[in-house]
């Protein structure tokens, strides 16, 4: 009898599994808008035909070589290219204090309790 039970028990508990692992929706408070990428890629997809030629993928790559070859010498030095760091290390940073702004805390860690 014991034995059944725990069969069932277990048997019950996996089958309940898939239920937890579900994505949450933006009402569970799982990710709201559009997927990681999404806004990258409708700007790479110039003509909007839902997928990035390689036309498309190397006018973005140029672009991307002209930022960051500041004096314009058709070449990136390592200086050119640790400001590039610098500057998009500071942009996500920036994006990320207006996260917090918005939340009015700055995530997870603000949420625990204080320690006496």
């Amino acid at each position: 009898m014991k034995k059944f039970l725990m069969l069932s028990a277990l048997a019950l508990a996996v089958s309940a599994a898939p239920v937890f692992a579900q994505d949450g929706g933006p009402a569970d408070g799982g990710r709201k808008g559009p997927p990681p990428g999404a806004k990258m890629f409708e700007k790479h997809d110039v003509n909007g035909d839902g997928v990035v030629d390689e036309t498309e993928f190397l006018k973005g790559a140029e672009e991307r070589f002209k930022m960051m070859d500041t004096d314009g010498d058709g070449k990136i030095t390592q200086d050119e290219a640790k400001a590039h760091r610098d500057d998009m290390r500071e942009k996500m940073h920036d994006r990320h204090e207006k996260m917090k702004d918005k939340r009015g805390h700055g995530g997870p860690e603000d949420d625990a309790p204080e320690s006496e």
